[in-house]
């Protein structure tokens, strides 16, 4: 079993393979992602989220919208991902950010003040700095499930 700092890296490295993948919403693969599919992308590959694609639970994941329902997304992450108390994250958990008012976004931290993500504005995966600016837009985070199993021990 791989350790909790073997797991981080490779959150991280899988992260880091999407730099500069085209960003298309709703997709999922090394051709084109959005945000939610780059979070499902990276859990898949590293073997932090265990389900497969065709299972029917997957269908609440999809057609979505640019702005999604709030309550559906919280529904999502916490299905899919551990949240997270106090918003304090790690390497390797996820950050969901309000988007020009709207809770809709989701990034990789790679540190304490950066993260990976897919975003729209751009046109593909980047890295993106984080700062007490962007602060103030976290509305929650959340890790892999699996990961948390191997910190709870």
């Amino acid at each position: 079993m791989n350790s909790i700092l073997e797991t981080r890296i490779a959150i991280l490295r899988e992260a880091e393979s999407f730099l500069g993948v085209k960003y298309a919403h709703q997709h999922r693969s090394k051709d084109a992602v959005d945000c939610v599919g780059l979070v499902i992308c990276v859990g898949l590959q590293t073997g932090l989220i265990a389900a497969e694609e065709a299972d029917p639970k997957w269908d609440k994941f999809r057609n979505y919208g640019y702005i999604p329902n709030p309550k559906m997304m919280v529904q999502f992450l916490s299905e899919l991902l551990f949240r997270l108390p106090n918003n304090d994250y790690s390497c390797g958990d996820i950050i969901w950010l309000r988007d020009h008012g709207h809770p809709r976004h989701l990034v990789i931290a790679t540190g304490p003040r950066s993260g990976i993500h897919a975003f729209r504005k751009s046109g593909k995966v980047e890295l993106i700095q984080l700062n007490a600016h962007t602060d103030v837009f976290v509305r929650a985070c959340f890790r892999y499930r699996g990961l948390q199993e191997l910190i709870n021990g």
